[in-house]
């Protein structure tokens, strides 16, 4: 019987693992698991700081994303839900969610109905 838990939990183990190094590698984009969105992240024109931009990469389906972000030392956090239409993109900055984004603090994008969160540190 220890013999078979201990395969058993090897084989999760392994799967889990191999779940993370193809979500990692961008691998699990199209399964349904990581939502069809990419992130990225450009100065702000009105105040200091960045702007996180969310694209939804899907040309079919609109998308319901929550957007989490703690700073560096994860003291503090903050999140803003939003509508993403298919093909297009949301901004997010101080105006949108009253938090100046800076370098180092890490961003997390939840997308109803996808297993994986996509996650993304403000350069």
């Amino acid at each position: 019987m220890k013999k078979l838990l201990t395969i058993v939990l090897v084989v999760i183990i392994a799967v889990l693992g191999t779940v993370f190094a193809l979500t990692q590698s961008g691998h699990l984009k199209g399964l349904g698991l990581s939502a069809p969105i990419e992130i990225s992240v450009r100065d702000s024109l009105l105040f200091s700081g960045k702007v996180v931009k969310v694209v939804n990469t899907d040309k079919e389906t609109p998308l319901e994303c929550t957007l989490t972000v703690s700073t560096t030392s994860g003291d503090m956090t903050k999140s803003h839900t939003f509508q993403l239409n298919p093909g297009l993109f949301y901004e997010i900055g101080m105006v949108q969610m009253q938090w100046n984004f800076k370098s180092g603090e890490k961003v997390q994008v939840k997308t109803k109905g996808y297993l994986l969160p996509e996650r993304f540190q403000i350069p």
